[in-house]
């Protein structure tokens, strides 16, 4: 038999508030059903997030031990500096996107506006991209675009040094979907512009399969093929760190992504562009 009032996630107990006849799992991930004004808790749920979390704290030592045993074989080896050439590099470099998958579902390693996981770690613009690209060209199966190359326009002068972490894996998101979407043998193009003084736009252009008009690609769930291997949640989980970044950087800088798809003459395909507005990049050109 069910107990009433036995709960102890909470100590408000929210549920007791609720009608008579409600069957509900609340904020907790506690299920309830309220008999008659008596509340009866049935089985826990637990939340993705909790789960997640175990997950990569269960996980992330096996992924250390993998770099550090790797590392003992070639001592050059870095998560920084991905060589596809280099299987052991190559190892390195899958163990980074599996972390980066495990805290994606994590809900990006706990990232919230909360001031206190504010990062201002420098990283070179340039080589971020790079990085990704590099890295994600690790992922080889069907439905992602074959043989597509970089054109990265970005200065080596050029940093950010605010909520860095936030924008690292955006722009780990834009990449990855470039991977996903684009036409084979095409270009991803990254190129930086100004409008006035204070308004960079970074973005991210590339030819990409035809998304039809209906679609939000921001939306959680969203795919354009229903047949992909993907669950529709990157732009989204993207969406959401723009929003925290937002937060922390509120009345200082602030960006926002536009998604515009610009239709082509030629059949079959269309332009993606992604664009970072107003994102502080700084700079070591004088």
């Amino acid at each position: 038999m069910p107990k009433a009032f036995t709960c102890i996630s909470c100590t408000q107990k929210p549920c007791r508030n609720t009608s008579p006849g409600t069957f509900e799992i609340c904020v907790y991930g506690v299920s309830f059903f309220n008999r008659d004004g008596t509340v009866e808790t049935k089985e826990p749920k637990v939340p993705l997030s909790t789960i997640s979390k175990n997950l990569r704290h269960e996980i992330n030592p096996i992924l250390q031990t993998i770099i550090q045993q790797a590392v003992k074989l070639d001592e050059s080896l870095s998560t920084r500096e991905i060589d596809l050439k280099n299987p052991l590099s190559v190892i390195i470099g899958s163990t980074v996107i599996l972390d980066n998958f495990i805290q994606m579902i994590t809900g990006v390693h706990e990232f919230h506006s909360s001031p206190a996981l504010k990062s201002n770690k420098r990283i070179g613009l340039k080589y971020l991209i790079e990085h990704y690209f590099t890295l994600y060209t690790i992922i080889q199966e069907e439905g992602r675009a074959k043989n597509l190359s970089l054109v990265n326009n970005i200065s080596d002068k050029h940093y950010i040094n605010e909520c860095s972490d936030f924008v690292e894996y955006i722009l780990a998101i834009f990449i990855d979907n470039a991977w996903k979407y684009s036409e084979d043998n095409s270009r991803l193009n990254v190129n930086l512009k100004t409008v006035g003084e204070k308004k960079p736009k970074l973005i991210f252009t590339n030819v990409s399969k035809t998304i039809p008009s209906n679609i939000n690609i921001f939306e959680s769930g969203s795919k354009v093929n229903k047949d992909s291997k993907g669950f529709g949640y990157g732009l989204r989980w993207a969406k959401d760190l723009e929003a925290n970044y937002n937060a922390l950087v509120k009345g200082n800088d602030e960006f926002k992504i536009n998604h515009v798809q610009v239709k082509s003459s030629s059949p079959g395909f269309s332009y993606q562009h992604f664009e970072l507005e107003n994102l502080k990049i700084l700079s070591d050109e004088k």
